[in-house]
């Protein structure tokens, strides 16, 4: 199946158990996403943000026509890499093992694997902890090594799942700048989630408030600023208070 974008989600509906429309997480949702484009995912708790995109990873199933990801089902699909909340790394791996765990098992020839995974060393500034073990590493190392391990397999679309929310204000802040690094060099769509608007006004093109209840329309907002930006810059400006109140008077609704 052609499709113009990279994930296409039509009329999505999903929720635990019994499947009455009073107790459904996600109601109705739509959304299409196109090539390198980041899409920030904000709402109240309990709303489906995390569910949404366990639901695009396959990690839960729904009806395969409402998701598809290069025209296909999220299980019929290999280039989704997902960071979460937690880096969720291999203790009896190094920094080194645990970047290239994914593209081993792709089976690509060593030199190549190794030269991906020095790259991202590099770019992650991890060099230096190649051989070290994640419990030796800070909270913002172990979550660089789990942006290095997913983006070694180049997906077309990376999921992160409020990524930084365990990270201090400085560590968060160099995260976000190297996020868009990296973005800038493999080029995935990103769907993040994140409590924090000055963060998604700051990373995405478009951010999605997701509503809890089916009386209400989830909202989905333009952001107008050109890259790179300047988040200092940015703050500043009166456009950019305006879009961050006009996204919390949504979530608020």
């Amino acid at each position: 199946m052609h499709t113009s974008h990279l994930l296409e989600i039509k009329q999505l509906s999903f929720g635990y158990g019994c499947q009455s429309t009073d107790t459904l997480t996600i109601q109705n949702f739509s959304l299409n996403v196109n090539k390198g484009e980041i899409v920030g995912i904000v709402g109240q708790s309990g709303c489906g943000k995390t569910t949404l995109l366990n639901l695009i990873a396959g990690l839960i199933l729904s009806s395969e026509q409402s998701i598809l990801i290069n025209g296909r089902p999220p299980k019929e699909n290999h280039q989704i890499a997902y960071v979460f909340q937690s880096p969720a790394l291999f203790d009896w791996l190094t920094v080194r093992g645990n970047i290239e765990y994914g593209v081993r098992r792709r089976k690509l020839a060593p030199s190549i694997i190794r030269q991906e995974a020095d790259r991202l060393l590099h770019a992650t500034n991890l060099w230096a902890y190649a051989d070290a073990y994640p419990q030796d590493l800070s909270g913002g190392m172990q979550q660089r090594v789990a942006l290095a391990r997913a983006l070694i397999v180049k997906p077309d679309l990376l999921l992160m799942d409020e990524p930084f929310s365990a990270l201090d204000y400085q560590t968060r802040s160099e995260m976000q700048e190297l996020v868009l690094e990296l973005w800038k060099d493999y080029q995935p769509a990103i769907m993040i989630v994140s409590h924090d608007i000055d963060e998604m006004i700051y990373l995405a093109d478009k951010i999605v408030v997701l509503q809890k209840t089916a009386d209400l329309s989830d909202k989905c907002f333009e952001i107008p600023f050109q890259r790179p930006r300047d988040f200092e810059a940015i703050m500043k400006l009166p456009l950019f208070n305006q879009i961050k109140q006009r996204i919390r008077r949504s979530i608020l609704q």
